[in-house]
């Protein structure tokens, strides 16, 4: 019996091993070089599919980039007169008082000044219809204020309107011939938009007196009127003054933080 030479059998197992081995190499080889040439954040399964493949599967820029909601201007929320009464101290039936009387002697000073110096025939009856509305209103306030035993008290908003006033009718006082009219109702389109814009920010909200509260409701409606009327006006004579005109005044006092 012949024997067999162990490295005789052992030849072709060495032979396999180290073709098993060559093909691990070159598989390895293979991998690291796919790895190499994929972009970050691909992988090797997508870089062997087709372009067309791969591209269904990557999502595009637009739909990974979310499209933020457009933000609400600033102005969005203005009331007409550019004012933020809304913001300001709440006031006492008092203060409110106060207020209005401050906003009726206003008009009276005004118009008294355009009564004087105004040229043009509509707007010397609108200085009338001013004196005249506004009087009689302070004087229905101040009647009130005492049948309801209400003290008028100085808020911030009333200092504010008075000085503003003031600082009108120094403007008016020093105003040529040529440019009064235009000034004028330009200054009252927007102080009646500012009056309406205080008594619906704030004294409606504020007002606790039932018999004041009609008196605002009821002199809302006046003042309203009173701005469509000079409205007209201004466009009758050719002024700036535009719907949204804004008062050139002191802005609004705004609530402490507590």
């Amino acid at each position: 019996m012949t024997r067999t030479n162990d490295s005789t059998r052992t030849a072709p197992a060495n032979k396999l091993s180290k073709s098993a081995h060559a093909l691990a190499a070159i598989v390895a080889g293979s991998l690291f070089v796919a790895c190499e040439e994929t972009p970050q954040g691909t992988s090797a399964s997508q870089s062997a599919l087709p372009s067309s493949s791969a591209a269904k599967m990557k999502p595009s820029a637009s739909a990974m980039t979310s499209t933020a909601p457009p933000k609400p201007s600033a102005s969005a929320n203005a009331p007409p007169s550019g004012k933020d009464f809304a913001s300001m101290p709440a006031l006492a039936d008092g203060e409110i008082v106060a207020t209005l009387e401050a906003l009726n002697q206003g008009e009276v000073d005004q118009a008294t000044v355009a009564k004087k110096q105004a040229k043009d025939d509509k707007v010397k009856k609108f200085a009338d219809h001013m004196t005249m509305d506004h009087s009689q209103w302070k004087k229905d306030v101040e009647d009130l204020a005492k049948k309801e035993k209400i003290d008028p008290k100085d808020a911030e908003i009333t200092k504010t309107l008075k000085k503003d006033s003031e600082t009108l009718v120094t403007k008016l006082e020093g105003t040529s011939d040529k440019t009064f009219d235009n000034v004028y109702i330009d200054a009252q389109v927007a102080g009646h938009q500012e009056a309406l814009d205080l008594i619906d920010q704030r004294l409606f909200k504020d007002v606790k007196n039932d018999e004041l509260k009609k008196a605002i409701a009821t002199a809302r409606g006046k003042i309203q009127g009173h701005l469509d009327e000079a409205k007209s006006i201004a466009g009758s004579i050719g002024s700036g003054a535009t719907p949204s005109a804004t008062p050139a005044t002191s802005a609004a006092p705004t609530a402490k933080p507590k």
